[in-house]
């Protein structure tokens, strides 16, 4: 995952910075554990990461509700680790699990049928009610505002062409839960995220092509949710600039498994075209970055990465 100004990239085993090639490993005390890199703050300056008992081994000490999943804050520059809340294993979905507030001083983060919303200065907490089937939309969830949240929620479509799914990205109140402003229709896609904000004032999301034999996949599916973060059966990604109804503008669209965009790049307005990662961090040249990846990169994009993720399903 890049870091909002497109400088570091945070994976499941550290923090790359993509200038000058230094590698950061996270703090000792989660040597064993299972990471994985869920949303920067604004500043850079924290990391929500989620940490698991290897193969689900059973619960962690810490964590009060007895889940093997805790979600933690990490201050990047002093390694200090801050646990947040222990998360249910149907709630710790990567991609679709938390989003910093615009200004960085709230944390949202999917809990069963709900929302947490936590300050992050005091640790004060509220909770958000979910439509039926709904999670986070990314880590680009929150309106610009910081008065709203963007939910997704799939369903089966018969009528939604070759890949019979259809994706709704809706805008709730981050106080009440309740249903206020656009809803977004994505048809024929294996699953939907939303990175974060246009200069337009519209969000961007990618979308994600299915392979040929892909077979479709709920947040709600027990069995087969997983595979939405293995990305085993995603074809192609397209950036598209959300309007309301099922008519988006296509920003761009990159060949590849999976796409991250910095935040400052989706402000900007502007997204580079793709190159050919290499085998070393080479640099950076007139915005375009080319690196290699720390799972399996395979397309850069000006400001933005495309990687595989890692496959880690919870243990039953």
């Amino acid at each position: 995952m890049l870091s909002p100004d497109g400088r570091r990239l945070a994976s499941g085993d550290g923090i790359l910075d993509l200038a000058t090639g230094r590698w950061t490993a996270y703090p000792q005390a989660w040597q064993h554990r299972e990471l994985a890199a869920q949303a920067w703050s604004p500043d850079g300056a924290r990391l929500a990461v989620t940490s698991r008992v290897p193969g689900g081994d059973g619960p962690d000490p810490a964590t009060a509700n007895g889940s093997a999943t805790m979600l933690n804050l990490l201050d990047v520059a002093s390694g200090q680790i801050t646990e947040v809340a222990g998360l249910p294993d149907a709630a710790a979905l990567d991609g679709w699990t938390v989003a910093f507030s615009p200004d960085g001083t709230r944390l949202a983060y999917q809990a069963s049928g709900q929302v947490v919303i936590v300050t992050v200065a005091d640790g004060r907490s509220s909770a958000v009610p979910l439509p039926d089937g709904a999670r986070l939309a990314g880590k680009g969830s929150w309106t610009r505002d910081g008065q709203g949240l963007l939910v997704v929620s799939g369903e089966h479509c018969s009528a939604c062409g070759d890949y019979p799914m259809r994706w709704t990205v809706t805008t709730l109140a981050a106080t009440t839960g309740a249903a206020v402003g656009p809803r977004y229709q994505l048809d024929g896609a294996y699953a939907v995220r939303v990175l974060g904000w246009w200069p337009s004032g519209r969000s961007v999301a990618v979308a994600y092509a299915p392979t040929s034999d892909a077979t479709t996949t709920l947040f709600d599916d027990e069995d087969s949710r997983y595979q939405l973060i293995s990305m085993d059966e995603v074809d192609s990604a397209r950036l598209l600039e959300l309007s309301p109804g099922a008519v988006h503008h296509q920003l761009s669209a990159v060949g590849t498994e999976a796409v991250d965009v910095a935040d400052n790049v989706l402000a900007a307005g502007r997204l580079g075209t793709a190159a050919t990662p290499a085998t070393t961090v080479d640099g950076i040249t007139d915005g375009l970055l080319t690196v290699a990846a720390l799972a399996a990169a395979t397309a850069v994009l000006s400001g933005g990465l495309a990687l595989r993720r890692r496959f880690r399903r919870p243990a039953p």
